[in-house]
């Protein structure tokens, strides 16, 4: 959690009411802030005060905000009600003349408009008795502050202007009730208005490159870069061969500002992985950016069409066309596959003369099995609803760059 104590700039300030004589608004710098109603002919009466370089990064989390007057003189009369209100833009200016204020703080000063002026209002109604020298605090204008630096464009060290007034006449008509306080000119530059904020930056985390990338493993790495004042958040990584990643890893709980690391395993060779950080606060993930990296060696076969005859059954007659998409190696559901209708019987004895006794066949000898037993059609329906590790698992491990080019060139016949 951060705290900001900033001294108002004084010679930015302007007082602004409403004159009968006229009729109408007009504004005056001068070394004291006035809220309320004057008179029957000044009355409306408010101003602004501006903040230079606010040091809170955009999207931060304003947890308290309030601002501190120093008063003038002895003011007694009541009612005094006012509104607190923020000059909505990113990075706000002074107001060098009524037409600039009235643009800013809008209709209820005389303004086209009320784009420029925070939605957030807060209303400081009833305000006690003022006296000289003494201090006294706004109600939270915590909604004010957030609404401020959390627009897109605005960034730290940039300039804040807030308005306190009663250009809405909510103090009645009653003569002298009002409130004065310094604004901050010299010799006064110590006594101007402060603004007090408390603030937790935004949760971020960051996603750092991968390092010892091997063929079959590599190290994640990532940085909570921010924790929202939390004091640690769980972080882990989320990795797979899409950004829809499918794997995650073990969490801990992290710093603010440390950096995170996580090994990870049985990867394929010569393959591009994606992987992001993840941070998790009260119920709400959030990410890092997605970055890639490519495991060392050759990479399986990708896109490829292989047809598998019975490797099984060779000696029962007909004969399965199995096709194999390798290319869907990376489907979280399987592989797709067709499994065709079975060719006519192949012949079961070598061709003899006419008239002559037919001589069976001798069996041909049972090639390399690697489906252990199973038949084509149960591997048809397995290998279209199992996942990648499971088809990895006919081979009783994880097969080798070789043993799988081994299995294709078998089953292609070649």
């Amino acid at each position: 959690m951060a705290t900001l104590n900033l001294l108002a700039n004084g010679n930015a300030h302007l007082n602004v009411r409403w004159n009968n004589s006229l009729p109408g608004w007009v504004a005056a710098s001068t070394a004291n802030m006035i809220v309320g109603n004057a008179n029957s002919t000044n009355y409306k009466e408010g101003g602004c005060v501006q903040f230079l370089n606010v040091s809170i990064p955009q999207g931060a989390v304003i947890t308290a905000a309030y601002l501190t007057f120093i008063g003038w003189q002895a003011d007694a009369v009541t009612p005094v009600n006012s509104r607190i209100t923020g000059h909505l833009v990113p990075n706000s200016s002074s107001f060098g003349s009524l037409a600039l204020y009235q643009a800013a703080r809008g209709t209820e000063a005389g303004g086209a408009d009320n784009t420029k002026r925070t939605v957030a209002q807060v209303s400081w109604d009833t305000i006690p008795s003022f006296v000289n020298g003494g201090s006294y605090q706004s109600p939270s204008i915590t909604a004010i502050i957030q609404e401020i630096v959390d627009q897109a464009t605005w960034a730290s060290d940039n300039t804040l202007t807030l308005f306190w007034d009663d250009h809405r006449r909510d103090s009645g008509t009653t003569a002298l009730a009002r409130r004065m306080a310094f604004a901050g000119w010299a010799p006064y530059n110590t006594s101007a208005p402060t603004l007090h904020i408390e603030y937790a930056s935004a949760i971020s985390v960051q996603t750092n490159a991968a390092t010892a990338i091997t063929g079959s493993g590599a190290t994640l790495n990532g940085t909570l870069v921010s924790d929202g004042g939390a004091g640690g958040l769980y972080c882990n990584f989320e990795y797979g061969l899409t950004t829809a990643y499918g794997s995650t890893t073990g969490a801990e709980v992290i710093q603010q500002g440390n950096s995170f690391a996580h090994p990870i395993t049985g990867l394929l060779p010569g393959t591009l992985y994606h992987f992001m950080a993840k941070t998790v606060s009260i119920g709400t993930n959030y990410y890092g950016s997605d970055l890639t990296f490519t495991t060392l060696g050759a990479g399986y076969p990708t896109n490829v069409h292989i047809r598998v005859g019975s490797l099984v059954h060779r000696s029962s007659p007909g004969e399965y066309n199995l096709e194999i998409v390798l290319g869907g190696l990376n489907s979280k559901y399987g592989l797709p596959v067709l499994l065709r209708r079975p060719t006519p019987a192949l012949p079961t004895s070598e061709p003899t003369a006419p008239g002559a006794q037919p001589t069976p066949s001798a069996p041909s000898p049972a090639p390399y099995d690697p489906f252990q037993g199973i038949t084509l059609d149960d591997y048809a329906r397995w290998l279209a609803t199992h996942t990648q590790a499971q088809i990895f698992s006919i081979f009783g491990h994880r097969p080798s760059y070789s043993e799988w080019v081994f299995w294709m060139q078998y089953g292609a016949g070649f």
